[in-house]
């Protein structure tokens, strides 16, 4: 009980945010029978792309003929794309593990008002557009405090691309003087080099300064430590706490595109207003600091459940993990979203990998499958996912990703 106790106050008051880690160490206690012997180091990496939206499936793109219903226009319009390149290299042993990683990381989200896209009656209804491209590189380790795994990432990242609307917003009024509408926009486009009048880098010096952040989580094996999964074998559990990218120096960039303009029209009739409507658009290339630049911050609680190692004697053959947690997110107009799932992950003898989950992670819901395959010396793990930020949606195709990932070591 006491270090129940003392797990909580960790949670509390030491750890102030949480992460979700990448399985990089994972050590059990040894088993009978054959089993393919974890790594002591590895090298590895991968690649991943994805889309998503929650408005067009595949089923309607690859028709003949196209249909679509614009009342579902009224819900808004909510698209996003994104690409990552992970690298890594650690030295693992059973009570501690360090390494370095490397990631670079892109993402651009789309999210349309649905009063602007149906035409309906609104005064500054306003719209997400956004885009960032991160590099950045660390440390990633862990170690044991008594009973608690611990996990500390530190990194180090810096901005290429980090764009961002000052204001993109809707007013549509009509009255019995006329109609109104107006769409205005002021976007910032920040960049890491200084552009010239034609859009192109002056030079390759950077200009941006770097951020930094680190993330952290603990680990607790509660079933095992309050005598639970003896007592009833099915409830043998592990618990966490992670927190992800908590953050401490912001980056700055220096040079941005302004893109500003509006979209407007008048009258008292339907003839008056399409002959006063007008677009107006003035791009410039300035210089002025973006301030701190933060990545998402995330915070998630989560257990390992192993239902089936009563019965099997393997404890990793059979996981299931519920997550819990929210991130807040700067880049949107409404920066805090929860982040909430569930996965199961099934282990033969550390040589065959199969996993299938349901996650609702970075505003986006996410039906995935992967399956993977280790030799020790190689391990291929291949990942894909059916996803949307609608979800029902997400079950129709309206959206992918794909990944791959492989590992080199002994």
């Amino acid at each position: 009980m006491k270090k129940l106790i003392s797990f909580i106050i960790i949670c509390l008051f030491i750890i102030p945010g949480v992460f979700a880690f990448e399985d990089f160490y994972s050590f059990d206690e040894p088993e009978e029978g054959f089993r393919i012997k974890d790594r002591k180091f590895e090298m590895g990496f991968g690649a991943g792309v994805n889309i998503a939206n929650d408005f067009l499936s595949v089923n309607k793109i690859f028709q003949d003929t196209v249909i679509l219903d614009l009342d579902d226009l009224s819900l808004g319009l909510r698209m996003e794309a994104g690409a990552e390149v992970p690298w890594h290299f650690n030295i693992n042993f059973r009570t501690w593990g360090v390494g370095l990683f490397a990631k670079l990381e892109a993402t651009g989200a789309l999210g349309l008002n649905g009063d602007m896209l149906s035409f309906k009656q609104a005064t500054n209804k306003k719209s997400d557009f956004n885009s960032a491209v991160f590099m950045s590189i660390g440390v990633d380790s862990f170690f044991y405090i008594q009973d608690f795994k611990v996990r500390f990432k530190p990194a180090v990242f810096y901005p290429i691309l980090y764009v961002v609307p000052d204001r993109l917003s809707y007013t549509y009024n009509s009255t019995t003087e006329g109609t109104n509408l107006g769409i205005d926009y002021d976007i910032r486009v920040y960049t890491a080099f200084a552009l010239g009048e034609d859009g192109m880098a002056d030079s390759f010096s950077l200009t941006a300064s770097p951020g930094f952040d680190f993330s952290v989580g603990i680990e607790y094996p509660l079933s095992e430590k309050t005598g639970l999964k003896n007592t009833v074998p099915i409830l043998d559990f592990d618990i966490g706490l992670d927190l992800v990218n908590i953050p401490i120096v912001g980056a700055k960039m220096n040079n941005y595109i302004l893109i500003n303009g509006v979209i407007s029209g008048n009258g008292e009739n339907l003839e008056d207003f399409l002959d006063s409507f007008d677009m107006e658009q003035d791009t410039s290339f300035e210089d002025g600091s973006s301030g701190g630049i933060e990545r998402a911050f995330k915070m998630y609680v989560w257990a390992n459940w192993y239902p089936l190692n009563g019965i099997t004697k393997s404890r990793d053959f059979f996981t299931v993990t519920p997550v819990l947690g929210f991130a807040i997110n700067t880049l949107y107009i409404d920066p805090f979203s929860m982040e909430v799932g569930i996965r199961a992950r099934l282990n033969m003898a550390n040589l065959f990998f199969a996993g299938a989950g349901i996650n609702y992670e970075d505003r986006i819901w996410r039906n995935s499958l992967m399956l993977g395959i280790n030799s020790r010396a190689f391990e291929l793990n291949i990942g894909a996912d059916l996803r949307s930020q609608d979800f029902l949606s997400s079950w129709t195709a309206n959206g992918f990703d794909l990944n791959i990932g492989m590992k080199f070591g002994w």
